[in-house]
């Protein structure tokens, strides 16, 4: 990541590649997730919550969840083939999205790689640190626009793990 974002390199990150809009298709280093980062990474039957990298598969997802008594909600209609990290990134839903909500009703936090190559962890804030953070960012993230490029589906970062919230079965 940070090669790329010195030389002005777009990167594309590939999850199913189920998408109908076209998400997976650019000019750009393609990081193919569902080959290499596509596990549980943790599950926390107590807390019903899932930590997992962005590649697995949601049936795979939900098939590691079932012996706890738990599953993945949102199933988008290609499940077996859909990743979690796509989920996020279109924010899924699925025919029982009026009773199990979107995929972002389910997100705990995310370590990301920025396009910078920095990692770091995106978690719920109160709305007060939220402004606290941003006016002490701000600098930053102007300058850090200048350096993402139009063409690059990944300007803010790439999800590298997912803790998602899980429910009952």
């Amino acid at each position: 990541m940070e090669y790329c974002a010195d030389n002005e390199i777009p990167v594309l990150p590939r999850g199913g590649g189920t998408s109908l809009a076209g998400q997976t298709v650019n000019e750009a280093v393609v990081l193919d997730f569902k080959k290499e980062m596509n596990d549980v990474v943790g599950i926390d039957p107590d807390a019903e919550t899932v930590t997992a990298e962005p590649g697995i598969t949601l049936a795979h997802l939900n098939n590691a969840l079932e012996p706890h008594g738990l599953k993945y909600a949102p199933d988008p209609a290609w499940g077996d083939k859909s990743v979690l990290g796509g989920c996020i990134g279109n924010n899924s839903t699925g025919a029982h999205s009026l009773k199990y909500e979107k995929a972002d009703g389910y997100l705990e936090a995310c370590e990301v790689v920025l396009a910078d190559g920095t990692v770091t962890t995106f978690d719920w804030l109160a709305v007060e640190e939220i402004h606290e953070r941003a006016a002490a960012a701000a600098t930053t993230t102007r300058a850090s626009r200048r350096r993402s490029t139009p063409s690059s589906a990944t300007s803010f970062g790439i999800t590298a793990r997912k803790s998602r919230r899980a429910t009952p079965t």
